[in-house]
């Protein structure tokens, strides 16, 4: 994978991040992990 500027790397982590807290937040279920996986 190419080296990300610093710029796109904050913001790919940003999302990351809130996509992280959404799941885990609004589905506080074993079937979390899953999920996410499926979401990528």
């Amino acid at each position: 994978m190419a080296a990300l500027p610093a710029l796109e790397r904050f913001r790919f982590l940003r999302i990351t991040e809130m996509l992280y807290l959404f799941v885990f937040t609004q589905f506080r279920t074993q079937n979390r992990y899953a999920l996410l996986l499926e979401l990528l």
